[in-house]
């Protein structure tokens, strides 16, 4: 099992800055294509577990890859990123695919601001790794969920070979992670945060995703 968490500095802390996610906004989606059909496998698996009323929150949304792909399968997607600059390439993204169900914010998934126990289901994809306290980002979802609603997450995940070595090349852009984890690692640090698992799923994109549908129990601890 891998869990280790990169040492901070001065690449990490630019990182954590709206400036950094803004400045790449543009060519972010060029960065990633590689794994484009893969996020598409992905997401249609998250959605057969989605019902056509419900009202999803996507986190930390990005391009809004994820809250584009998933509207079709929901009544209202909820897309935040407390990056301005890829919050329009997601708007534009919407609108590209005649997208009506989809409302976008500038929220920090990190303190999101947002009504207590009102999605049904909440997206957290390719974030958590890159935050030093991915907990804090957990409880958030826990409390704007409503009980017994999805808490899942998208990750990529660590492994040798030729994935490390695209890993190594995406670093030279200045993306590195805070948290190394593998599959195993991931799905032990959802458990702990009291989310019981209900479904797995690894991917093999260009970095190795690993999809957790997690129930938010009040009972689990």
């Amino acid at each position: 099992m891998i869990v280790r968490a990169v040492p901070r500095g001065e690449e990490r802390s630019k990182m954590l800055k709206r400036s950094f996610w803004d400045r790449y906004a543009g060519v972010y989606d060029l960065v990633t294509r590689p794994g484009n059909k893969e996020l598409a496998e992905a997401a249609a698996w998250i959605a057969g577990f989605l019902r056509p009323r419900d009202r999803l929150l996507d986190a930390a949304c990005g391009t809004g890859t994820f809250a584009c792909l998933l509207a079709p399968a929901v009544e209202f997607v909820l897309a935040c990123d407390y990056s301005e600059k890829m919050l329009e390439q997601a708007r534009r993204k919407a609108a590209r695919r005649g997208l009506r169900n989809v409302a976008f914010r500038v929220r920090d998934l990190r303190s999101l601001t947002l009504p207590r126990e009102v999605f049904d289901a909440a997206v957290c994809a390719n974030v958590l790794h890159l935050l030093d306290s991915p907990e804090n980002a957990i409880a958030q979802l826990k409390m704007v969920v409503r009980p017994g609603g999805l808490i899942i997450v998208a990750n990529y995940v660590h492994e040798t070979g030729a994935n490390s070595a695209r890993m190594e090349l995406i670093s030279r852009f200045g993306f590195e992670f805070a948290q190394d984890w593998d599959a195993a690692a991931l799905e032990e640090f959802l458990s702990e945060q009291g989310l019981r698992i209900i479904d797995k799923r690894l991917f093999d994109a260009w970095q190795p995703l690993e999809v957790v549908v997690c129930r938010a129990d009040d009972d689990v601890v």
